[in-house]
């Protein structure tokens, strides 16, 4: 059954790619944020998700670049806070995982693991790339629990050899 949305195109190095009501309907129902980026980092798609997560609208992100849009500079993600992995593929031909600070539509920060794998044309050229972001807030959050846990029992431990000690065992 078609769907009465348009399924969308997107541009990149002049030509024009047309996405499939499949392809839309997945990369629309992954609950990672996705965007299609060029090799100018502009955006020529994004998902739902990413939409959702920026409190943005496609005619907000389509045609500006990443970086604006996640992190509001003015200027490609750079170390030591922000390793970008579309820069880092031109740098090393290999998709890299970061983790990156980023800002949701209510202004909230949360950390995201960001990838990015190149989109080749037909001569095997690199011609944008699939950035993919993953929410990490409920791993960061586990881990600062573990990290707890584990300092509250290296106390405990400090009192026991203390108390050891005193003893004289």
């Amino acid at each position: 059954m078609a769907k009465d949305t348009p399924c969308g195109t997107f541009n990149m190095e002049g030509v024009t790619f047309e996405m499939g009501d499949f392809m839309y309907d997945i990369l629309n129902n992954i609950s990672e944020s996705i965007m299609i980026v060029d090799r100018e980092f502009k955006i020529t798609y994004a998902n739902e998700t990413l939409l959702s997560v920026l409190g943005m609208d496609n005619k907000d992100v389509i045609g500006s670049c990443c970086y604006k849009i996640t992190h509001g500079l003015d200027d490609i993600c750079s170390p030591p806070d922000h390793k970008c992995p579309i820069a880092e593929f031109y740098e090393s031909g290999k998709s890299e995982r970061f983790i990156h600070k980023h800002q949701d539509a209510a202004g909230k920060h949360f950390y995201t693991e960001v990838t990015a794998y190149p989109i080749k044309d037909v001569r095997d050229e690199v011609v944008g790339f699939v950035h993919i972001s993953r929410d990490l807030s409920s791993d960061v959050i586990r881990t600062i629990q573990n990290l707890k846990k584990i300092d509250e029992a290296g106390g405990e431990v400090k009192e026991l050899k203390d108390k050891i000690k005193k003893a004289g065992l």
